[in-house]
């Protein structure tokens, strides 16, 4: 692995557990807000969670999940 790389994953993992994927490789999650319900399915997971800045708003299109928007 390249120290310098960038490793980002994201999308509507649903009920996907990727907890262990978090634990196993250092990886962060940065949603920490709700983005449908009471649920944080919107997920946006990096290797360097210091280069993001994550804002969870309304969404402007006709969606049940909030608007996420990643920095």
């Amino acid at each position: 692995m390249f120290p310098n790389d960038v490793f980002v994953l994201t999308g509507d993992l649903n009920q996907l557990n990727y907890n262990t994927i978090l634990v196993d490789f250092g990886l962060s999650q940065i949603v920490t807000e709700l983005t449908r319900n009471t649920n944080i399915l919107d997920v946006f997971i990096t290797n360097r969670p210091d280069l993001f800045n994550c804002y969870v708003a309304k969404s402007v299109l006709k969606s049940d999940h909030y608007a996420v928007r990643v920095c």
